[in-house]
């Protein structure tokens, strides 16, 4: 399984990005993420970016192991990650 990602439809909540920390860390600081929800603001859009490799203290995406679902596709408000595969 993987996390597919669709920028098109991102408000830019981050929701994802506090739902992963919370997995991970057990804290709401969106930097102990596995995904960050970049901002584009000129442009009016918005880029979510999964990493799947350790980043600085940002740990590598592991599907959320234990949960039936990834935390951050269940809890997008609007379906901007899918699990896929």
């Amino acid at each position: 399984m993987r996390i597919a990602s669709f920028s098109e439809k991102c408000v830019g909540c981050r929701t994802c990005e506090v739902a992963c920390a919370f997995h991970h860390r057990r804290t709401f600081g969106r930097k102990s993420s596995s995904l960050s929800v970049r901002r584009f603001e000129r442009e009016g859009r918005f880029e979510i970016v999964i990493y799947e490799k350790r980043e600085g203290e940002r740990p590598a995406c592991d599907l959320c192991g234990g949960e039936p679902m990834p935390l951050c596709v269940k809890l997008c408000p609007v379906g901007a990650l899918e699990a896929v595969g």
